[in-house]
């Protein structure tokens, strides 16, 4: 008698929240559209203190001085598996009745290259950086007018520790601590996406 033994690729978990265990690759994983479902922004410095995000009411942000205002937002991105991301964002600016300024929202798209990093003190494949090549946006108060920039060759690149990747969720956080002689700045960003397919 003669028996056939499969094996399949398995993947070992990288972030904190990981799975143990995924017979999908991180690429595979990460390849699709996610929509923001979860925005967390701290800081102790500046005038913008905290950013909360629900899906409802869209960004509240609150000031130094414990006010606060929210604005109706939306963010998708989507990663392909030859290494491209186009990330969207939408934030809808009411009617200002101080300055004068008519409601409009305001589109970005923002285009460029995705690669997994990590090593020396974290794990291989841990983090997510994005190379922006291009980014764009349009005010529906301003017609047709498209503000583009557009970078080549760049060598700069924003990275995320990434502490979940499933095949329905991804959580990306980002903390930058700047010490100098009089003060230490921290700012802490923490983001949920839900796959869209």
């Amino acid at each position: 008698m003669f028996m056939a033994l499969t094996v399949l690729p398995v993947a070992c978990k990288k972030g904190e929240n990981d799975p143990a265990l995924s017979s999908r690759t991180r690429k595979n994983r990460l390849t699709g559209t996610w929509n923001l479902e979860s925005y967390e922004f701290t800081a102790n410095f500046g005038e913008i203190r905290a950013v909360s995000f629900d899906p409802e009411t869209g960004l509240t942000y609150t000031t130094e001085d414990s006010s606060s205002y929210s604005r109706l937002f939306s963010w998708e991105t989507s990663f392909d598996g030859d290494g491209v991301y186009t990330l969207k964002q939408k934030e809808d600016f009411p009617l200002d009745t101080l300055e004068g300024i008519q409601a409009y929202s305001l589109n970005s798209v923002e285009k460029g290259i995705w690669e997994f990093t990590g090593g020396n003190d974290s794990p291989s494949k841990s983090k997510l950086a994005l190379f922006a090549e291009e980014r764009s946006s349009t005010r529906t108060d301003q017609g047709s007018n498209i503000d583009i920039t557009v970078t080549d060759n760049t060598t700069e690149a924003f990275v995320y520790d990434i502490d979940r990747l499933t095949n329905t969720e991804l959580w990306l956080k980002y903390e930058v601590t700047q010490t100098s002689a009089f003060e230490e700045r921290v700012e802490v960003l923490s983001l949920k996406f839900k796959k869209a397919d």
